[in-house]
């Protein structure tokens, strides 16, 4: 497995792991708003989430924690600096972010309870309430029901994100082909999900083939249209 600290495309942007940026409080703060901006009003969120009315609050919270959990696996976009340092200095931004979770990692798969606990997620019916708790649990039953054979012995991508005023501007195409070319084993599967159609014929040029075109169901019936996706880098 490749894990460089630091990945150099040889031009203005590199990849790096979100753990080695510095200040990791700063790191975390811009991502977990980048995810939440990116990924909170699609429709896998608002099944998960329902309420209109703890939407604006329970999204961030909850991405922040899914965020700490995949911190491993999460990489940034960030403008090069002559010295190569990973260190967010005033004004300096994210320009993208994604996860790529290891075959023997359980990416997008519910976590432990231990892990729940040391997350704070004991917290949530007393920030929020039991319903949402409930109803959030039982969405995650449901997509490991319908998705997780789907993920098994294989890299899996996630959480893909670039600012709203940064798109159309190939970063996205950056991020991903650096991610492929230089993290993810040679030969060795990788899978996403996206619920968009656009996203489907981007995800296409970069030799990611539909494998599912399904309905998943949520408690409640709420349902949402999902891709899956696989490619095999060469």
């Amino acid at each position: 497995m490749k894990d460089p600290a630091f990945v150099d495309d040889s031009l203005e942007y590199v990849l790096v792991r979100t753990q080695d940026v510095q200040p990791q409080k700063e790191a975390l703060r811009q991502v977990s708003e980048l995810i939440v901006e990116a990924l909170g009003n699609e429709s896998f969120s608002t099944a998960m989430f329902p309420d209109p009315r703890l939407r604006p609050r329970l999204v961030p919270w909850v991405f922040y924690r899914r965020l700490l959990l995949s911190l491993p696996a999460s990489y940034v976009l960030l403008r090069r600096k002559p010295t190569n340092q990973l260190i967010l200095e005033s004004g300096d931004r994210i320009y993208g972010h994604m996860a790529a979770s290891s075959p023997d990692t359980q990416a997008m798969c519910k976590p432990s309870l231990w892990t729940m606990l040391k997350l704070g997620l004991w917290m949530w019916p007393f920030l929020f309430n039991w319903v949402s708790i409930i109803h959030f649990f039982r969405c995650m039953d449901a997509w490991d029901s319908q998705i997780k054979h789907r993920l098994s012995n294989a890299w899996v991508f996630e959480q893909v994100a670039v600012p709203s005023d940064l798109r159309g501007q190939g970063l996205g195409s950056k991020m991903l082909r650096l991610c492929l070319d230089t993290i993810v084993d040679k030969h060795t599967r990788v899978v996403l999900t996206t619920q968009r159609e656009s996203n489907v014929r981007f995800y296409k040029r970069f030799g990611f083939q539909i494998v599912e075109d399904d309905t998943v169901h949520y408690p409640q019936n709420l349902s949402f249209r999902n891709w899956v996706m696989q490619a095999h880098p060469q």
